[in-house]
């Protein structure tokens, strides 16, 4: 079988999917509020249709955040224990830079993951902060897709102010997701580290006028 690699997130929705030279052999989505034991369901389910055992996996595309603090929990937990039997490397994203994925060719993607108390886990040009409605819906434009996940409590307002609003949940390009993964570096000790965007450090990245501005290390 050709290297086959398995995405998972819990972040917001719940998503699994098996992925194989850049295509999807079997996926399952499920609504934001589902119980996270039901991932290990649905990987059992993906893995049957595709023909495969958790001992043809080569890795574990794993969501680390922000959203859901419960979620992120389980898939790292999860993640971590279907790699170690098999000492599968695994290879951790940004849940919304998954997101990103959702958003049509020609449009500026603005990812969302709704948290609590009116505020949002929000990603624009590679920048990651926790943002007010207000916020949000200021970096709206007649050529910016708002990509989400899960619940959107404002989407009334948030339709007004961008272009388009596109959920991952209507059409999840899991090989995109697999390839924006095993971009990054592997982990091959079992060490995630969790993403849960610290409302701290978001707002210091506010008041420095610094959201949608590139990251930039020493």
């Amino acid at each position: 079988m050709n290297r086959l690699f398995l995405v998972l997130d819990l972040s917001s929705a719940l998503y699994v999917g098996l992925v194989a030279e850049a295509r999807t052999l079997a996926a399952r989505i499920r609504p934001q509020g589902t119980r996270g034991e039901n991932a290990h369901a649905l990987v059992d389910e993906c893995l049957a249709e595709a023909g495969a055992g958790p001992g043809d996996l080569a890795g574990i595309c794993v969501g680390i955040g922000p959203g859901s603090f419960t979620g992120i929990r389980v898939c790292g937990a999860m993640a971590q224990g279907l790699a170690f039997s098999k000492r599968l490397p695994l290879y951790p994203f940004s849940s919304l830079a998954a997101l990103e994925t959702a958003s049509p060719a020609g449009f500026e993607p603005v990812a969302a993951i709704a948290a609590n108390a009116g505020r949002y886990y929000v990603r624009q040009r590679g920048s990651e902060a926790m943002l007010t409605t207000d916020a949000l819906a200021a970096l709206g434009s007649s050529s910016a897709c708002l990509a989400v996940s899960g619940n959107l409590p404002d989407r009334d307002r948030l339709a007004g102010v961008f272009a388009r609003i596109a959920a991952l949940e209507d059409g999840a390009d899991f090989a995109r997701i697999a390839a924006l993964a095993l971009a990054g570096d592997a982990v091959t000790n079992g060490v995630l580290r969790p993403n849960y965007l610290a409302a701290s450090a978001a707002e210091d990245k506010l008041r420095a006028g610094l959201l949608g501005k590139p990251e930039t290390h020493p």
